[in-house]
């Protein structure tokens, strides 16, 4: 069974969401392109997740399947199914919220402190994200990003790693020419 576990998480990271991906279409990302990515990528991560954990074994559900009896929580009928899946959803995007909104607020404290911490070094605006625009920079530079705005694109690959592809797209540093950089608007395009 624990062979299991890195397909389906490997599957999972392959692909987006409907909402991310509708998300991707609105920032005006072709639509055919990500959804042939999330296609293609689901037989690569299972190939990639074969090759670095391989079934050595055979598995519990070979040649059968089994759904243990359970009356917990089973709907009466369809009023009551669609209640018991609203209920969940609500659940699930909830603790989706509350987690981007605890990782949002300690990048923030982290930010604040740095910031303040920066004050005295005499590093103004000290932040992750400029620590992480260094750290990142050879990356922004293979990435055929011009000169003059590595550091920029930089900082924003970090944001994207530090809290989501949504903030780091919503609070862009100054204007940068390296839109005209097809590297680096492939990797925007293609970034989950």
């Amino acid at each position: 069974m624990l062979v299991c576990l890195p397909k389906l998480t490997s599957i999972g990271f392959a692909t987006i969401s409907g909402s991310v991906l509708s998300a991707y279409i609105s920032f005006g990302i072709s639509g055919q392109a990500l959804v042939t990515s999330c296609v293609m990528s689901i037989p690569a991560s299972l190939a990639m997740s074969k090759l670095r954990y391989p079934e050595e074994e055979v598995p519990l559900t070979a040649n059968q399947l089994i759904i243990p009896d359970s009356d917990e929580d089973r709907p009466v009928n369809s009023l009551h199914a669609f209640a018991n899946g609203g209920w969940l959803g609500l659940i699930i995007g909830g603790r989706i919220v509350a987690g981007l909104l605890v990782v949002l607020a300690l990048l923030g404290l982290v930010n604040g402190l740095l910031t303040w911490f920066g004050d005295y070094l005499s590093i103004p605006e000290l932040t992750i994200q400029l620590i992480l625009g260094y750290l990142l920079y050879p990356l922004a530079f293979l990435l055929g990003v011009a000169r003059k705005d590595i550091l920029n694109v930089a900082k924003i690959i970090g944001t994207k790693i530090v809290a989501n592809e949504f903030v780091a797209v919503s609070f862009p540093p100054p204007p940068l020419s390296f839109l005209s950089s097809t590297v680096f608007q492939i990797y925007i395009d293609f970034s989950e």
